[in-house]
């Protein structure tokens, strides 16, 4: 089934994905990408267009903030030479 330029036009414009300058990348790539490119696009944008951002946002913020913390204690380990008792 040929993918509908207009209704991946629509969702790379109104993607919570991506920023500006993203979306302008996009939309001038589209033009050169294969088809199955531009499916795989369209999955993309159309699985994040039924996410519930509300919801999930949190979610991924908690995760990176622990994995900040988790980097940043193991970034203290190597900073500081082991004590030899």
């Amino acid at each position: 089934m040929p993918i509908d330029l207009n209704r991946l036009i629509s969702l790379v414009k109104g993607s919570k994905l991506l920023m500006d300058d993203e979306r302008k990348e996009w939309l001038a790539k589209m033009e050169t990408m294969s088809e199955p490119q531009l499916k795989k696009l369209s999955d993309i944008l159309e699985r994040a267009e039924k996410v519930n951002w509300t919801q999930e946002l949190p979610k991924y913020e908690a995760a990176v903030q622990a994995t900040e913390g988790a980097v940043a204690q193991f970034e203290s380990t190597l900073a500081s030479p082991p004590s030899h008792a």
